[in-house]
């Protein structure tokens, strides 16, 4: 697709329009820790439930590493409902230069993919989000990066990962993923 400006009139006036370039975009999270661990009364019962469904069948199937793979997998599936991430082009002002869109854009997907619970009750995380934006050029991973390496920080600043229960008053906790071992978003089409 390539980008064209095209100009109509409306009367003595001239209306420009211009054509966006959508593209996916997948966001890595390492390790995302949550400000603070939740209380386990405040925890929804399909949470407790799911993780002890886990501990049950890693403690049954200790020995047997396939068993093992499919219980967190299985967990990495139900803990993925529980969490969102957004775009907050305001995060990173630079981005509204690339952008097409300046307001919040919600991830698409989300996947946990690799899970800690180092004690807490609720677990150090990694995840991979999906996002669709609109980009004012076509840029390629390598346009990206070549951006990125211009500015004070990268795009990934503007994605916000949070636990999200529908239980729990945002005023009792913020499960947002502010504290981590970094964030990349790369372009995947």
């Amino acid at each position: 697709m390539q980008a064209h400006t095209n100009t109509e009139s409306f009367g003595n006036k001239k209306h420009q329009s211009t054509m966006s370039y959508p593209k996916k975009l997948v966001a890595h999270l390492k390790r995302g820790i949550p400000a603070d661990d939740l209380d386990e009364e405040l925890i929804p019962d399909a949470f407790k439930n799911a993780v002890e469904e886990w501990k049950q069948a890693v403690s049954r199937d200790s020995k047997n590493a396939k068993a093992r793979t499919a219980a967190d997998a299985k967990l990495c599936e139900a803990l993925s409902l529980f969490l969102t991430a957004n775009f907050a082009p305001e995060n990173l002002p630079a981005a509204k230069k690339i952008l097409t869109k300046a307001e919040d854009i919600e991830c698409t997907w989300i996947k946990v993919t690799g899970f800690d619970f180092d004690g807490n009750n609720i677990p150090i995380v990694n995840l991979e989000a999906g996002f669709s934006l609109e980009f004012k050029k076509n840029w390629s991973q390598e346009d990206l990066s070549s951006w990125e390496a211009k500015q004070d920080d990268p795009l990934a600043w503007c994605v916000n990962f949070w636990w999200s229960f529908d239980e729990v008053d945002e005023d009792d906790w913020e499960g947002y993923l502010d504290t981590n071992d970094g964030v990349d978003l790369v372009i995947s089409e």
